[in-house]
């Protein structure tokens, strides 16, 4: 192209000086007898022209080949990494993604039918098979373990129930030392009654008569006591407390007034009846009132009350509280007072708040102690009142049948 252009930029440039200077010589007329230029002049222009129409079509092609060859190029690269995708893919799913489904589908299983002898059957030295043989490491401790509970569990069966029986037998033993009591000490005073030189039989009468109904409340608190274990709830019936109370603070009544202790009763009038066991709840109230006679024994410096009190507690229960003015409870020691075989007296068995305990909550209540101000204890009975049937609870969470 630049030897094309340069020959006719030469041979144009030649033509225009020979035309000028004949128009120089030329004047008037004359000009337009002017010879015209030389036709090699166009032609070489012409051909020019040609050379450079087919040099730009060259490099127009050959823009268009490299672009195209470009293109053909990012499309075999783009094939080649869609094509590596797809491998990655596919392994990842083989290698990665389809053994955590099942990994997931055996944890899965394990927690529903908490079976853990299930295992993942995978094996190699890669992560995956390093996590599956953990993971089934672990599914055998596991089911060793719960083989293991299951014998102790059994284990805990066996003890649980002698647990029990001493439990019954200490609770037999210690509810029917009262009623004993009173048949040595009566058959004593028969005795004597009987060995007079003049026997008085009217007494000796009286104080057989008193053996038959300490016999009869032994056996009482022996079914009492059964009831309780056997989750027995025949013998409830409606009961209001207020009737129960004064019977069975004269049951009480020789104690308190040996031990010189003023007892006060304050009873609301409107609280409902409950459905109970009457011998049970006599056994409780009783035990209760025993035991604030108990705390207040060695106290001198200041009266021995014992105060008894029913009220109702909405929405629809009955309350008791017995609060005396003894020593009281110290505070370490509050909440396992009703431990089984835990006692602060020196000659106690640690079976009487036990028992009262199981006997409340088998009736649907509750039973619990605070410290008195300023002194002595106070032991509150909850009773769901017959209106609330949904509360009386028919089972005794203190014990298992035997």
């Amino acid at each position: 192209m630049d030897a094309a252009f340069t020959s006719t930029l030469t041979v144009s440039t030649a033509n225009l000086d020979m035309l000028k200077a004949r128009l120089d010589a030329a004047h008037g007329p004359q000009t337009a007898s002017i010879e015209r230029p030389g036709a090699d002049a166009v032609k070489l222009a012409t051909d020019a022209w040609a050379v450079a129409l087919a040099e730009l079509a060259r490099l127009l092609q050959q823009r268009i080949n490299g672009l195209s060859n470009r293109l053909n190029g990012s499309i075999a690269l783009i094939g080649t990494l869609a094509l590596l995708c797809i491998v990655f893919a596919a392994m990842t799913y083989h290698y990665i993604a389809r053994p955590l489904e099942q990994f997931e589908r055996v944890v899965k299983k394990v927690h529903e039918t908490r079976d853990y002898n299930l295992r993942i059957e995978r094996s190699g030295d890669d992560e995956i098979g390093k996590l599956a043989a953990a993971f089934n490491e672990m599914m055998s401790e596991l089911a060793a373990v719960r083989a293991q509970e299951s014998s102790d569990h059994l284990e805990l069966g066996h003890v649980a129930r002698f647990t029990t029986m001493g439990g019954m037998t200490a609770s037999l033993a210690h509810e029917l030392k009262q009623p004993l009591a009173a048949i040595a000490i009566n058959a004593n005073a028969a005795l004597r009654w009987l060995e007079r030189a003049r026997p008085a039989v009217d007494e000796a009468r009286q104080a057989l008569m008193d053996i038959v109904g300490d016999v009869d409340r032994t056996t009482e608190v022996i079914e009492s006591i059964r009831s309780i274990f056997k989750k027995d709830n025949h013998h409830r019936r409606l009961i209001s407390v207020n009737d129960l109370i004064p019977d069975v603070l004269s049951l009480a009544h020789g104690r308190l007034t040996s031990d010189r202790i003023a007892v006060t009763v304050e009873l609301d009038e409107k609280i409902p009846d409950v459905l109970a066991d009457r011998v049970q709840l006599q056994q409780v109230i009783l035990n209760l009132i025993m035991n604030g006679a108990d705390a207040m024994g060695t106290i001198k410096d200041r009266p021995r009350d014992l105060a008894i009190k029913s009220e109702s507690r909405p929405p629809s229960d009955v309350l008791v509280t017995v609060r005396d003015a003894g020593t009281g409870i110290r505070a370490g020691d509050m909440n396992r007072i009703f431990d089984p075989f835990f006692t602060t007296k020196s000659n106690g068995m640690g079976m009487g708040l036990f028992i009262c305990r199981s006997i409340i909550e088998s009736h649907g209540g509750s039973l619990w102690a605070s410290v008195g101000a300023p002194y002595g204890s106070i032991f509150h009975v909850v009773l769901p009142s017959a209106d609330n049937p949904s509360r009386v609870r028919v089972d005794s969470p203190a014990a298992a049948p035997l």
